[in-house]
């Protein structure tokens, strides 16, 4: 069991972005992202920037990443929204926008880390019964496929949703998805 915090203690990025217009009426936020693989893990990386007005020659910038897929029922699906919110929180810390006696993590950042892991069971047979279809159809390797899922996405198809696995299935029939010189499939 996770030891919760005092999230009482923490802001959260629509008070800082509050404050930071409060403060700059003609400022703008942008943010870019990129994904990575680290450790064997894929993950976004968002760096956000708080431009005080249009012409900002030196903007706050925040970063911020998330591990696909997110391990809590807040990041879970919704890795990329998450960095990014947390890294526009912390680039309105950056240029001083945000309230200096709060710690720079947010109540949503807090939670994200702190949230116990999903230990829903999935119901994802729709998906897993599609998978096997396309094996048996394109005459694939259902062993090597899940090989290609995990690396493709990071974790055990088991694991996953309807919508990723039917995803994934679609991204093999459009081609997008290939197994050229993958093992035939056992008799």
């Amino acid at each position: 069991m996770v030891n919760k915090p005092n999230l009482d203690d923490y802001c959260d990025v629509r008070e800082r972005m509050a404050e930071f217009f409060a403060k700059h009426p003609e400022g703008v936020f942008q943010s870019e992202c990129q994904f990575i693989q680290t450790d064997g893990r894929s993950a976004v990386v968002v760096k956000a920037y708080a431009y005080r007005h249009p012409d900002d020659p030196k903007p706050g910038t925040g970063l911020a990443y998330e591990f696909i897929p997110g391990k809590t029922p807040y990041t879970k699906d919704s890795e990329l929204q998450n960095a990014e919110t947390a890294a526009w929180g912390r680039a309105v810390m950056a240029v001083g926008a945000g309230d200096s006696k709060k710690p720079i993590a947010t109540r949503e950042e807090v939670r994200n880390r702190t949230a116990e892991p999903e230990d829903n069971v999935i119901d994802n047979m729709e998906g897993r019964g599609e998978l096997r279809k396309v094996c048996e159809d394109q005459g694939l390797n259902p062993k090597e496929v899940a090989r290609r899922f995990q690396q493709e996405f990071g974790y055990d198809p088991k694991t996953a949703t309807n919508d990723v696995l039917i995803s994934f299935v679609n991204m093999i029939k459009g081609g997008v998805i290939t197994f050229g010189d993958s093992e035939p499939a056992p008799a």
